[in-house]
């Protein structure tokens, strides 16, 4: 195999930034007097958001949405006993609901879905319902993926402060591969790995999960928000801590804890250039962690243009993040190292 050594790397623009003593973010005070709802604050996602959002940020309430209050203090407690969060009961589907949870709100965290496993007997036929519909045409859905991203996006417009610096007031949690099923033979065969990830074929089995996914974050565009989408990879809590990766274009695979998403979609909030952007998110599981605004910068930054010319199809990826000293390496050895081939098995079921 020929190999393509890697120029050496200067520092990343936001470490570039740190050096000449600019502020490239907004820390724990970006979000003072900010009220943010977390919608589906009691699922699994959702629960560990509120407690990212009250840890980072002392500064700002909270307001976690819940299908049911039973269920939401449950998951995060009696309301009223943790100081500055509000649970509300409200059915995101619901014009009402969300208008009365959206009352003073300027900024959103959204993790509910209709497309969970722990649907409640009593109301199978309603989520029956609301799901069915997307194998017909996602964008009609009348689940909360599709018409409660766009009546929250609605009703956050009056209230939605105007975009500082790239931060977006809405920020969706959806999935990578949205966009994979329409993928032309060119798209599949550049990337695939991507294009065989088992979610594809099963999708049509769960209802069009991803054509609703992806009309639920075209509602969130459509209301014209200042809106960030985080498409994550396979929800793994075993996955440990490792190096966060960021890339656009809905090529990526692989693995992501729930606490990590969280945290990831924290600070999304007051993250700068993000706010029009659809970024897909894994972490390396073992490799040295780099911030959230670092993985941003790391997607325009040339030297992974570069990698990219150099290596086409999904090759890149393993050249780019094999190691610090990835600037002599070539993608060959990891993709031959077993311990990468099960990770990499292990990260597609």
């Amino acid at each position: 195999h020929t190999r393509h050594p890697l120029p050496h790397r200067p520092p990343l623009p936001r470490q570039a930034a740190k050096q000449r003593g600019l502020c490239m973010s907004q820390g724990a005070g970006a979000l003072d007097g900010e009220l943010i709802l977390v919608a589906g604050g009691g699922g699994r996602v959702g629960r560990l958001v509120v407690e990212e959002l009250l840890a980072k940020h002392p500064g700002a309430r909270v307001r976690a949405a819940v299908r049911d209050l039973g269920r939401g203090e449950e998951a995060l407690g009696p309301a009223g006993a943790k100081e500055r969060l509000e649970l509300v009961q409200c059915d995101l589907a619901a014009e009402g609901d969300v208008r009365a949870a959206m009352e003073g709100v300027r900024r959103v965290v959204w993790c509910a879905t209709e497309y969970s496993d722990r649907i409640a007997p009593g109301r199978r036929l309603q989520w029956l319902g609301s799901v069915l519909p997307a194998l017909i045409s996602p964008k009609l859905c009348p689940a909360a993926d599709v018409k409660g991203v766009r009546l929250v996006a609605n009703a956050m417009k009056k209230n939605a402060p105007p975009p500082q610096g790239g931060q977006p007031a809405f920020v969706l949690l959806s999935s990578a591969a949205v966009t994979r099923p329409g993928w032309s033979q060119e798209q599949k065969e550049a990337y695939p790995e991507a294009a065989g990830v088992p979610i594809i074929k099963l999708s049509p089995l769960f209802f069009n999960i991803l054509g609703t996914k992806l009309a639920g974050e075209e509602a969130a565009r459509s209301a014209g928000v200042p809106l960030a989408v985080v498409r994550l990879c396979a929800l793994n809590d075993g996955h440990g801590e490792g190096r966060l990766v960021l890339s656009t274009g809905d090529t990526a695979t692989g693995r992501i804890s729930r606490r990590d998403a969280a945290s990831l979609l924290v600070s999304a909030l007051t993250e700068p250039a993000l706010e029009g952007r659809a970024v897909e998110a894994f972490t390396i599981a073992g490799q040295k962690g780099v911030s959230f605004g670092e993985a941003l910068a790391e997607i325009d930054s040339e030297e992974r243009m570069e990698c990219m010319r150099r290596y086409p199809g999904s090759s890149w990826l393993t050249a780019w993040y094999k190691g610090d000293g990835m600037e002599n390496s070539s993608p060959e050895p990891m993709m031959n190292d077993p311990a990468w081939r099960k990770e990499e098995r292990e990260a597609r079921k």
